[in-house]
């Protein structure tokens, strides 16, 4: 059976190496996460603790785990909430993290940035983070509200860089079984096609759970809408139908959907719509090609300079 804080024991004041258990802050499929603080002095402030919850105990995938720490330890970025410690608990793996003090983009864009240019400006400092990730081939792969957290400065900080790799490593002879037990590594409404299919994933995985941001902040709504209730309803849409445009969803917008989306929604249509839809394509090699280049468009509808992508959409 998968771990739980009972078999780890995990309560406030446990001693986690160098760190010390204060509260618990989240539980999640992948384990939980508490908040925690140096006891030996030798680090200021807070960090969050998360626990992956693999039940597997001192095995190759734990030792896996631990290598791969170097490789996200390397992630220096302002926008990018750093990796300061790991080990292994008993047996399970535990990623000390910055603790960010803030809400979910979306949540934060609703309250704090009410125009189109505001919201795209804070979605083209995610892609500048994401880009330099990718530059030390680190990919995202669970770009979500919750992992894009906005403090009390309006600036963003990426959470679980890497983690997706951790627990969804099918080129790894361990990876497979690490993910039967936590699940994959994507959350449902903000992952790509490929990821559903269990296709190859890559730069270009980002790129769409990006656009599935800059949707949901634009329109105040998710671009896949299916029919039907239910997860199976949703992966079908998501891998067998296109996105809807940015136009359909202002034009049929819901309740809530008109709470969220920003005073001014309608500067979204034409050149904006074109880049969300050419990062939201079905086949991967349709996206933009890096982020950096659907970072580039952004900037020149900021600028009022024409996109790279006129040419491929008719609006």
């Amino acid at each position: 059976e998968a771990a739980t804080d009972d078999d780890l024991r995990l309560q406030p004041g446990v001693e986690i190496g160098a760190w010390k258990l204060k509260e618990k802050i989240g539980e999640g499929g992948m384990g939980a996460v508490w908040m925690a603080e140096r006891h030996d002095g030798n680090y200021e402030g807070r960090v969050a603790i998360k626990f992956l919850r693999t039940g597997l105990g001192k095995t190759e995938v734990v030792e896996r785990f631990l290598r791969e720490r170097r490789l996200l330890a390397r992630l220096q970025h302002p926008n990018i909430a750093r990796l300061l410690d790991a080990g292994a608990y008993q047996g399970e793996p535990y990623l000390v993290m910055e603790y960010v003090d803030g809400d979910t983009i979306t949540h934060w864009a609703a309250a704090h940035s009410p125009t189109v240019a505001g919201r795209v400006a804070l979605i083209l400092k995610v892609c500048r983070a994401v880009e330099n990730a990718h530059g030390q081939l680190i990919v995202h792969r669970d770009l979500k509200p919750s992992n894009v957290l906005v403090g009390g400065s309006g600036e963003p900080a990426l959470l679980d860089f890497g983690i997706a790799k951790l627990i969804d490593d099918e080129d790894e002879e361990y990876g497979t079984a690490l993910t039967r037990m936590t699940g994959r590594g994507y959350t449902l409404g903000y992952c790509a096609p490929e990821q559903i299919t269990g296709e190859p994933t890559g730069v270009a995985a980002d790129v769409f759970s990006i656009g599935v941001l800059l949707f949901e902040m634009l329109s105040g709504a998710l671009p896949f809408k299916p029919e039907h209730q239910g997860r199976q309803a949703l992966e079908h849409a998501i891998v067998h139908t296109d996105a809807r445009t940015l136009s359909r969803a202002l034009d049929n917008p819901d309740q809530q959907a008109m709470m969220n989306r920003p005073r001014d929604a309608e500067q979204a249509r034409g050149d904006l719509e074109a880049i969300v839809g050419k990062s939201l394509r079905r086949n991967p090699a349709d996206r933009y090609a890096t982020v950096g280049a659907l970072a580039a468009d952004l900037e020149a509808w900021l600028a009022q300079t024409p996109i790279s992508i006129r040419a491929e959409d008719r609006r």
